[in-house]
């Protein structure tokens, strides 16, 4: 079985010029992950930056934050 990670940046990518989530963001992860797909996010932002983020995609999978130098584990809540 094939599996999908979408990853995504944050600022200027998934956020818009005003900092919000579009809609049409919103329902394409909600369709991507109700078809199998995991997500999770690639930012410069540090791990406080992107916990709401986190909460509300529900997340799961690890993170890459600080352009790349960590990768945290959600699940087991380790870097």
């Amino acid at each position: 079985m094939i599996k999908k990670l979408i990853v995504t940046d944050i600022d200027g990518t998934l956020l818009d010029s005003t900092s919000n989530i579009p809609q049409s963001a919103i329902k394409a992860l909600a369709y991507a992950k109700e078809n199998g797909a995991y997500f999770t996010l690639a930012s410069g932002r540090t791990l406080n930056g992107v916990m709401p983020l986190v909460d509300t995609f529900k997340i799961t999978c690890p993170l890459i934050l600080a352009n790349g130098a960590i990768v945290y584990d959600i699940k087991n809540q380790k870097t």
